[in-house]
């Protein structure tokens, strides 16, 4: 009877162990399934967000743009599924406080939501179509904060799933540039004409004979900063310059400042993304700036260890 109730005992025992057993595994299984809600996410990298630039110059507002981005399921949706999001700039706040970040919100009527609605397929893991996010050339004027952050947050789930908390908010980031060079453009995009060298050659540098560098003739200024006097207000639209020894192609930095009274300077940028023409490097302004005074600060490189200067200056203007 002992042997018996013994092993009635150990039985219960190892059936008892052995239901724990299973119901352990069954617990490791379901954490590396995962979450057991179908989650309904978006997935844009990172912190979920995704960047644009937005440049304003002189002349015109730059960065006008359409975000596209699918609603996704965890696993394969087992009905029609209808995703909908709203933007939600009471966000901001909570991101920039979680990231250390000082991003603003964006103004009222900015960015349009042309698309708010996602559609996810019976068995499929993103939808065909996309949350679709305009930001207007009309209203690129209106951003005038260095960065701003646009919080889109599903709002909806009808079919399968429900919405993620944590993946469940999308952001644009919009960063803005006041710029006045125009990168990388070509010299038929140069507005105004060139001054004459003759011309030019009547005006006055803080360090050296303009003639020099005015007429090419391979007596050139060396690298550094010039300042020079037009002697009068033009409205300048861009320079062109040509290295000397141009024919090795040395890499060329210019900066570029702009001044009416030689005191307050108007930064125009720097660039190692001139155009290169018939070995000359072009410098083009968006717009026309009013200047009397021109300060030149520029390197010439080539193979990393020699610096040759600047054999010709040209100046264009309206």
């Amino acid at each position: 009877m002992k042997k018996s109730m013994f092993k009635y005992f150990a039985y219960s025992f190892v059936a008892a162990a052995a239901l724990t057993l299973a119901s352990c595994g069954s617990d490791e299984s379901y954490d590396v399934t995962g979450n057991p809600d179908n989650l309904v996410y978006f997935n844009l990298g990172g912190d979920n967000t995704r960047s644009y630039m937005v440049i304003h110059t002189p002349v015109s507002h730059i960065g006008a743009f359409e975000a596209k981005f699918p609603a996704k399921i965890l696993r394969p949706a087992d009905a029609p599924t209808t995703v909908s999001v709203v933007m939600d700039n009471s966000l901001v706040e909570q991101f920039n406080a979680a990231h250390g970040t000082n991003y603003a919100a964006v103004p009222d009527g900015v960015v349009s939501l042309t698309n708010a609605v996602a559609h996810i397929q019976p068995s499929e893991y993103a939808s065909a179509d996309s949350i679709q996010v305009s930001v207007p050339e009309s209203s690129l004027a209106q951003l005038t904060e260095k960065a701003y952050i646009v919080p889109f947050r599903i709002s909806q789930v009808q079919g399968s799933g429900k919405a993620s908390q944590e993946r469940g908010v999308a952001y644009i980031v919009i960063n803005t540039e006041e710029k006045i060079i125009n990168d990388g453009a070509r010299s038929d995009q140069m507005r105004g004409t060139a001054i004459p060298a003759e011309e030019m050659a009547a005006w006055s540098c803080d360090k050296d004979d303009l003639a020099y560098v005015m007429n090419g003739d391979w007596d050139g200024w060396e690298d550094g900063t010039y300042v020079i006097d037009m002697k009068a207000e033009k409205k300048v639209t861009g320079l062109a310059f040509l290295p000397l020894y141009y024919n090795y192609s040395p890499d060329v930095v210019m900066a570029v400042s702009l001044s009416t009274d030689g005191a307050q300077w108007v930064e125009c940028g720097q660039t190692n993304s001139m155009s290169l023409e018939r070995n000359w490097r072009y410098y083009v302004l968006y717009g026309a700036v009013p200047a009397r005074y021109i300060k030149l600060t520029y390197t010439t490189d080539i193979w990393g260890y020699y610096h040759f200067g600047m054999d010709a200056v040209t100046v264009y203007a309206e």
